[in-house]
């Protein structure tokens, strides 16, 4: 698994897990659990999503 979320990538997107599961315990909903998705993504540095569309936000090539 190589890394293909860049660090301002991957900050967004604990900040955006975290807003997620705060939401998700101020409104008590099962939204929250939802969190951990962008969350560990954004933790890791890969993406499922962007290996499948070719994407790399790291700036450094990763497809060859």
């Amino acid at each position: 698994m190589k890394v293909n979320v860049g660090i301002a990538d991957s900050m967004f997107r604990m900040c955006l897990g975290l807003i997620i599961a705060v939401a998700g315990m101020i409104t008590e909903s099962y939204w929250g659990v939802f969190a951990f998705i962008p969350f560990i993504s954004g933790a890791i540095g890969f993406s499922p999503l962007y290996w499948i569309f070719h994407i790399n936000t790291t700036g450094k090539s990763w497809m060859k």
